[in-house]
Parts: C-alpha cells; sequence; structure tokens
C-alpha cells in the first residue's frame, strides 16, 4: 500500500505534532512508516501507530505490525479487522457491517458504540474499559482487570466475573441479577427493569439509580452519594451513616428518610418526604416537594425553593443565595450574610431585615409582585 487515503488522519509522527492527510500524494507509507510531506529527503520519520477514520468508504485497512490506536467512525465498507498485536485502543462507531472483533491481546480499551451487527467478542485478558452501546452480543467472557463497564441497550442478561471492576453503568439493558463486585465504587442503572435489588457492596460510594420501577431494596450502607428517580417501587433507604449528598425526583412511594447526621447536599424534586436529622446541610433545593416548614440548618449556604408557600426563611447565619420560584407569602428575616436572591414567579416575598452584603446587580426578580428586599 503506497498511499494513504485521504479519509485517514495519521498522529503521533511526532508527539508535538499532528498531519491531517487531505490527498492521497500528501504522505506515502513505506514499510509502515509516515512521513511529513514538507520533509521532502524523507530523513526524519517515527513508526506510524494512530488511525482515525471518519465517514470513508474505504474497505480495508492497512496490516501494520505498530499500530496501537484505531477509531473508525461511520465505516460501513470495512467488514473485518486484521489481526493487531499491539493494539491497545479501538473505538468503532456505526460500523454496521462488522461482525466480529479481532485478536487484540493487548488491547486495554474497548468502544463498540451503534455498531449493529457486532456479536461476538474474543478474550482481551489487559482489558480495562469496556463501553458498549447496541450490538448483538450475548455473552461476554470473564476479565479479571476490566475497571470500567458500560452497557447501553445490551441483550445480555449475565454480568462476566470482574473481580477487579469499579465503575458499572447499565441503560436499557437484559441483567437479571448484578453479581457481587468487591472493588465496585460507583453504580449507575437506568431503566434497568429485571433487577429488585442492590446487593451490599463493601466499597460502593456513589449509586445513582433512574426509571428502575422493580427495584425494592437497597443494601449499600457505605455510600456517599445517592440518588434515585422514578422508582416507585422503593419505599424506604437505607441506613447510609457517611452519605454526604441525596437526590430524590419522582418517587411516589418514598415517605420518609433516615437520618443522616453527614448529610451536606439535599435535593427533592416532586416527592413527598419527611426530612428528620440533617444538620450539617449547606445545600438544600426543594422542587415541589410538599416540605411546608423548614428544618434549622445552621451550616446552609445555598436554598433553591419551587411551590413553597407560606412559610419564613430565617435564621440562617451562614446562608448566602436564595432563589425562589412560584412561591408566596414567603417571610424571610435574620440572613446576615445573604449576597444574591433570584424570584421567579412570586408573590408577596418581605426581606424585613437590613443585608449589607446584598447589591442591586445580584437581586434578580422576574414575573413577580409584591416583594420586598430591604437592603
Amino acid at each position: 500500500m503506497m498511499n494513504l487515503p485521504h479519509e485517514i488522519i495519521v498522529y503521533d509522527i511526532f508527539s508535538y505534532l499532528e498531519h491531517i492527510v487531505l490527498f492521497d500524494n500528501d504522505i506515502n507509507i513505506k514499510n509502515m512508516f509516515g512521513y511529513f510531506s514538507s520533509d521532502i529527503h524523507k530523513h526524519i520519520y517515527l513508526l506510524w501507530n494512530d488511525i482515525y477514520v471518519h465517514k470513508s468508504n474505504i474497505v480495508s485497512l492497512p496490516k501494520t505490525k505498530n499500530l496501537i490506536n484505531l477509531n473508525l467512525d461511520n465505516c460501513n465498507n470495512i467488514t473485518e479487522l486484521n489481526n493487531y498485536y499491539k493494539l491497545k485502543r479501538l473505538v468503532l462507531w456505526k460500523c454496521n457491517n462488522i461482525i466480529q472483533i479481532s485478536r487484540c491481546p493487548k488491547l486495554k480499551i474497548l468502544h463498540i458504540k451503534l455498531c449493529d451487527n457486532v456479536a461476538k467478542l474474543d478474550i482481551y485478558p489487559h482489558l480495562i474499559t469496556l463501553k458498549m452501546n447496541k450490538n448483538k452480543v450475548t455473552m461476554l467472557n470473564d476479565m479479571l482487570i476490566l475497571k470500567t463497564l458500560v452497557l447501553y441497550q445490551s441483550i445480555i442478561t449475565e454480568l462476566p466475573e470482574c473481580p477487579a471492576l469499579e465503575t458499572l453503568i447499565m441503560h436499557e439493558c437484559n441483567i437479571i441479577e448484578i453479581r457481587e463486585f468487591p472493588n465496585l465504587k460507583l453504580m449507575t442503572l437506568t431503566d434497568c427493569n429485571n433487577i429488585t435489588k442492590i446487593d451490599k457492596y463493601p466499597l460502593l460510594i456513589e449509586l445513582n439509580l433512574i426509571g428502575c420501577d422493580n427495584i425494592v431494596s437497597i443494601g449499600a450502607t457505605n455510600l456517599e452519594r445517592l440518588s434515585i428517580s422514578k422508582c416507585d417501587n422503593i419505599t424506604t433507604l437505607c441506613k447510609t451513616p457517611k452519605l454526604k449528598k441525596l437526590m430524590l425526583h419522582c418517587c411516589g412511594n418514598l415517605t420518609k428518610i433516615h437520618d443522616y447526621p453527614k448529610l451536606l447536599d439535599l435535593h427533592i424534586h416532586c416527592c413527598t418526604v419527611g426530612i428528620t436529622n440533617t444538620p450539617c446541610i449547606t445545600q438544600l433545593t426543594l422542587l415541589w416537594a410538599n416540605v411546608y416548614v423548614l428544618g434549622k440548618y445552621q451550616h446552609l449556604e445555598n436554598l433553591r425553593l419551587s411551590n413553597f408557600n407560606g412559610s419564613n426563611i430565617k435564621n440562617y447565619p451562614f446562608l448566602e443565595i436564595i432563589e425562589l420560584s412560584t412561591c408566596k407569602n414567603i417571610h424571610i428575616n435574620n440572613i446576615p450574610r445573604l449576597k444574591n436572591i433570584t424570584l421567579y414567579n412570586c408573590n408577596n416575598v418581605m426581606g424585613t431585615h437590613e443585608y449589607p452584603l446584598l447589591h442591586d446587580d445580584r437581586i434578580h426578580i422576574y414575573n413577580s409582585s409584591n416583594i420586598k428586599i430591604i437592603k
């Protein structure tokens, strides 16, 4: 192969330069070495090891032994990949005629996105990141050092053994049960309706659940960040004394949260939830949350309320930012460090103490009436 197709970009000829091939004769390949067109006598070269192909009609790739990174985007005329024994990173995007991924024994990162006909993966003993989006793969081999697994619209029903796994993200998947991953730190599940419970994962610190209608219990007790949205069968939360951030959205059957002594950030949207002992909160967001009385949050710095009516916002010595939306009959009192206030569609909001840190350019009022703020 003497001429390089013009759709290919050659990287890493030098670590500090990038040469984009626009025409076939811009660059020649001889024995898989790359040269700059400006180097007339071809005295300067390095191994060609990085290829990116975008929306190309080429039907095959060069058989280089030195390729490390390969990125194919919308290459529907390519039907198979060569065996690249040094390849470490492979990204396929909308390559619909590739059926099987070739043998790449040193592969560390594999992304397969919208490649509808990919049906089988080889064994990759060095793989640490696997991301798959909509394909025909039905089974994954065990991956002993894999750290990140991302599955979107996967037909796989059973997860492989991944003892080193730290991050698991699944969206619209058919997985029935999640294995015990002793090193798992982050889990995100979206519309995974076959899963009924989240077991105890000793190192799990962040859990995000969205639209998982059949999950009824959460066993993780060392969480620091928890987000739940549209999971109607969750009626109670686990006791997680280390929890620092909690976000709840449209959880119709969740009526009470436990005491979280280290909670710093609480966000409740369209839920009827009783709030008890959360003394350390600095960020509080209540949007259509059916909460009518604010607690004594002595460390509160940022407050955001929506559809909050007929109550007082007072005696918060560290509160600096207030944002109110669709609120009425609110009395703001004794907020000495208030610096910024924003009102959207509010009525009858009164601030009766002086606020020395609140300047005109930090008062924002939109579509509101009967507002009185004393500076």
